[in-house]
């Protein structure tokens, strides 16, 4: 925008965030990037210094919202809006997409998907799964650990995800 493009941002969402939006993301109150904000910010825009080195979910929200707000990302932005499909037309990219249920085609000339890793659930294949009479339940899932006070629970998983999850669950279950 800074350098006159016209820019169109298309959010499948009903909000910006993505897993970092507090109420439909998938993290946690207390979860924290695992890297620090000198390292995960925009060139353009830091960090409050207010904010401690490795943010939480609702800091890194607050930042999100904050660069829109500041870069006026609102106007180009279509909460609510999936994309369909995207065709190469050779110099423009035709892009196909639904909105109140109504299907929409225009033409650009670029494309920058920006989709994110992180939103899929996946289980690994344990034997006797079928047949476990507790709840399984993915990290996307987690909001904190007062579900599970008093349980027993395991963790699989060692990424960042599970080990943060485990040191949040000995909070309150067994």
């Amino acid at each position: 925008l800074a350098h006159g493009l016209s820019v169109k941002i298309f959010e499948k969402a009903s909000n910006i965030g993505g897993l970092w939006h507090p109420e439909s993301g998938g993290t946690w109150p207390g979860m924290r990037t695992n890297i620090s904000k000198f390292t995960c910010n925009f060139s353009d825009f830091l960090w409050s210094e207010s904010v401690p080195e490795f943010p939480t979910q609702r800091d890194v929200y607050a930042y999100l919202s904050s660069y829109c707000d500041t870069f006026s990302l609102w106007d180009s932005m279509n909460l609510n809006t999936t994309v369909i499909k995207t065709k190469d037309l050779g110099n423009k990219w035709q892009i196909t997409y639904k909105r109140d249920d109504i299907e929409h085609n225009e033409e650009y000339d670029f494309l920058v998907v920006a989709s994110g890793v992180l939103n899929s659930e996946y289980y690994p294949d344990i034997p006797g799964k079928e047949t476990f009479q507790g709840k399984i339940s993915h990290s996307l899932r987690y909001k904190g650990p007062s579900s599970i006070e008093g349980k027993n629970v395991v963790v699989v998983g060692g990424a960042f995800s599970g080990s943060e999850i485990a040191v949040d669950l000995s909070r309150g279950g067994e």
